[in-house]
């Protein structure tokens, strides 16, 4: 029960980190981003993940290094384009 319950505490961090602080990041770091072709954006999201980390625990929610929140942070990005690619072809289907 105590992995669900920091589960969930710690996708509501990260839901709340990336309504607040990502934009911000994003907006600092526009410059190397486009230099970047966008791949400074998969730090961004490392760096939020670390925050959730540092913000809910280290005990119960860590990486074990920046590496590894880099590696969790591209494949959140690979599952967030396939859902939302698959969302968006029902959705677009119904309209």
């Amino acid at each position: 029960m105590d992995t669900l319950a920091t589960a969930i505490i710690a996708s509501l961090v990260l839901a709340i980190l990336n309504w607040t602080i990502k934009p911000l990041l994003h907006i600092i770091s526009l410059p190397i981003t486009f230099i970047t072709f966008g791949l400074f954006s998969f730090v961004i999201n490392a760096i939020t993940l670390e925050l959730t980390s540092a913000l809910v625990g280290s005990n119960s929610f860590y990486f074990s290094g920046f590496g590894s929140a880099l590696v969790v942070a591209v494949i959140l990005a690979i599952c967030n384009s396939i859902i939302n690619s698959y969302t968006m072809n029902n959705f677009q289907r119904r309209v």
